[in-house]
C-alpha cells in the first residue's frame, strides 16, 4: 500500500508490477511510494517446481487366437500424482480399450495435478490362428460291406460344428455327403477328413476298416469230407484220397501228404480225388516201386481263393 504511486524492482530486475516467471526460485519486490520516497522489500516468495514423471503402462494378453477374439488393454495402473487422461494410439481415451486385430498399441497418459504427460511403450499384440488338428485313429470302427450307410458325423466330437467338408482322403469311392456306403468299396482301412466351417474350423479325422466277415459264404469246412483211410486194392471202398462235399462251390483243392519223417510224398494243385498210395515228389520208397509203403501219413489241404484256413490231419495208407 502506497500513498502515491508505487514503483517496483524485482528481484530478477524487473520493474513492472507484475512479472512472469519460468524458473523455480526464490523472488522478492521492491515497492518505493513516489510522495515519501519511502521503500519496503517484500518477503520472500519461493516459487517451486512439480516436475514428477508419469509412468504409463499397458497391461493385458497379447495374443489373438481361434479361441480369443478380442483382447483388453488396461492403462489404469499407469503410475501419476492426480488424475489420469488417457489417449490411445487408436484415438481412444478411456483408461481400457478392447482390441480385435494384431497391431503395435500405446497410450499417452497425462496427469491432472501438473500437466505432465508420458507415452507408454509399445505393446504388441499378435495373431495365432493355428486351426486344431483332431485325429480319431483310436476310435476307428470296422464295418462289413453288408452294413447299412453309415453317417460319419456320429464319429465326429460331440461339439463339432456342422456345416463342413468331407473329404474321402484314400479315395474309397463311398463318399457321398455325410454318409459312406460300405458296399461299393474295396475291403481295406479308409481316412476321412472333415473340416469345421470358418477360418479356425478344426480339422477332424476319422477312420473306418471295412471287411466282409457278415458275409455268408454258401460253402464252409463244415460241408467237407475227408476221407480218413485209403486202400487202394480196387474193391471199390476207399480206393483214392477223396475230398467231398464241396463239389458245388467251385473251389479248387491244393493238396499235400507227408511221410513221418515230414518229407514230402505227394503233391497236387489242382487234386481230382485221385491219389491211391503213389508218391510224386521224390519221398521215401520201398526199392523202385512208386508205391508208398503202409502206415500213417499226414495231409494239409489248401481250399483255393476260399479264405478258409488250411485243413490238416492223419490218413492210414493201406498198401497191403
Amino acid at each position: 500500500t502506497v500513498l502515491g504511486t508505487a514503483s517496483y524492482l524485482w528481484s530478477t530486475g524487473e520493474t513492472t508490477a507484475t512479472i512472469v516467471v519460468s524458473e523455480p526460485n526464490d523472488y522478492t519486490v521492491t515497492v518505493t511510494d513516489s510522495n515519501n520516497g519511502c521503500s519496503t522489500t517484500s518477503e520472500v516468495f519461493t516459487v517451486t517446481e512439480d516436475i514428477t514423471s508419469v509412468v504409463a503402462t499397458i497391461t493385458g494378453d497379447s495374443e489373438l487366437t481361434c479361441a480369443t477374439t478380442s483382447v483388453t488393454l488396461d492403462a489404469s495402473s499407469s503410475t501419476l500424482q492426480g488424475t489420469a487422461s488417457y489417449l490411445w494410439s487408436t484415438g481412444e481415451t478411456t483408461a481400457t480399450i478392447v482390441v480385435t486385430e494384431p497391431n503395435d498399441y500405446t497410450v499417452t497418459v497425462t496427469d491432472s495435478d501438473n500437466g505432465c504427460s508420458t507415452t507408454s511403450e509399445v505393446f504388441t499384440v499378435t495373431e495365432d490362428l493355428t486351426v486344431e488338428i483332431i485325429d480319431k485313429i483310436d476310435d476307428a470302427i470296422t464295418l462289413c460291406i453288408e452294413d447299412v450307410d453309415l453317417d460319419l458325423t456320429t464319429l465326429l466330437v460331440e461339439d463339432f460344428i456342422p456345416g463342413g467338408n468331407w473329404t474321402d482322403d484314400l479315395n474309397s469311392g463311398g463318399l457321398s455327403g455325410d454318409f459312406f456306403d460300405p458296399s461299393i468299396v474295396n475291403l481295406g482301412a479308409y481316412q476321412f477328413t472333415y473340416t469345421e466351417p470358418g477360418d479356425c474350423g478344426r480339422i477332424i479325422k476319422v477312420y473306418i476298416l471295412v471287411n466282409d466277415d457278415c458275409v455268408v459264404l454258401p460253402c464252409s469246412t463244415t460241408d467237407l469230407e475227408i476221407s480218413k483211410v485209403v486202400t487202394p486194392n480196387n474193391d471199390g471202398f476207399n480206393d483214392q484220397f477223396e475230398l467231398l462235399g464241396l463239389e458245388g462251390c467251385g473251389f479248387t483243392f491244393d493238396v499235400q501228404i507227408f511221410n513221418r519223417w515230414g518229407k514230402m510224398v505227394y503233391q497236387s494243385n489242382n487234386y481230382q480225388n485221385n491219389w491211391r498210395g503213389n508218391f510224386n515228389t521224390g519221398g521215401a520208397t520201398i526199392g523202385s516201386s512208386t508205391k508208398l509203403p503202409t502206415g500213417t501219413y499226414y495231409y494239409i489241404v489248401n481250399v483255393l481263393s476260399s479264405g478258409f484256413e488250411p485243413i490238416t490231419g492223419y490218413i492210414y495208407l493201406g498198401t497191403n
